[in-house]
């Protein structure tokens, strides 16, 4: 029966001088190792990665506060059956306006041709030009065939300020900068005439005013300030500014029974933001 080997006899003994070699060479690879990971640690700047520094985020520039113009600037909302509330971000005001106000209408005569003499209640938007705010109905009659029908046409701002155009604004807003009493004198000159005056008249608004017209009291002809309308004028002295349109001899918002009116109303919401 033949004799087992142990497991330590299949294993080749080393000699001393193989022991002296091998931990020569680990002392070798140890050293070029290091070597190695030290260059790895030092590289040039030009390869290294870059870390934005936390602090960069606190010390950025805050976003203006500026109120800039935009294309769509105003919004309304729903008050209750009869109002809207008109808000402009641009010019910073709101005023409340009627949903639905009585707007020029084709009126048939008895030789059976229209013409544009009508009324008839339609719903009131707003559109909004590069310095003027326009307040016209949603659309606007148009006659054709020779005057012998009579159509309707969607308001536009294009059509408001189409000359040629039948499409009529019920009102006009304005804005001009005023930073003193001294200059709002100067607007109501160039605007209404060189006679006028005005007094400050406290608006429901803290801070504002509501601006009343004076005539010079010469007659129309030779007069530099015949007030024959009413007109709304709303100054901020802390805004520096004038937001103001015209509000005609008669009221210019009725509603659909031709007695109600909805100017005086109108002129009492204005608000600045």
């Amino acid at each position: 029966m033949p004799t087992k080997k142990k497991k330590s006899q299949t294993v080749s003994r080393f000699t001393r001088d193989q022991y002296m070699l091998v931990g020569l060479g680990i002392l070798v690879i140890a050293s070029l190792g290091g070597a190695f990971l030290y260059r790895s640690h030092h590289s040039s700047p030009a390869s290294a990665t870059t870390t934005v520094s936390p602090s960069a985020s606190a010390t950025a520039s805050p976003i203006s506060s500026v109120h800039l113009p935009v294309t769509a600037a105003g919004s309304l909302v729903s008050v209750d059956d009869t109002w809207n509330l008109y808000t402009n971000q641009s010019w910073q005001f709101s005023v409340k306006l009627p949903k639905q106000a009585m707007a020029l209408d084709c009126f048939k005569g008895s030789s059976g041709a229209y013409w544009l003499a009508g009324e008839r209640p339609a719903p009131l938007q707003v559109f909004e030009g590069t310095g003027t705010i326009y307040v016209a109905s949603s659309n606007y009659s148009v006659l054709s065939a020779g005057d012998s029908q009579c159509g309707s046409q969607p308001t536009t701002l294009a059509s408001l300020e189409d000359a040629k155009s039948n499409a009529v604004h019920l009102l006009d807003l304005g804005r001009a900068p005023v930073a003193s009493d001294s200059e709002l004198s100067a607007f109501i000159k160039k605007q209404y005439g060189t006679g006028c005056h005005f007094t400050k008249k406290p608006s429901a608004q803290n801070g504002a005013f509501t601006i009343l017209l004076v005539g010079d009291g010469k007659p129309e002809e030779v007069s530099q300030c015949y007030v024959d309308s009413d007109h709304a004028i709303n100054y901020s002295p802390a805004r520096q500014e004038v937001i103001y349109w015209e509000r005609g001899q008669e009221a210019v918002l009725t509603g659909a029974d031709g007695s109600t009116t909805y100017d005086q109303h109108m002129a009492d919401s204005f608000r600045f933001l």
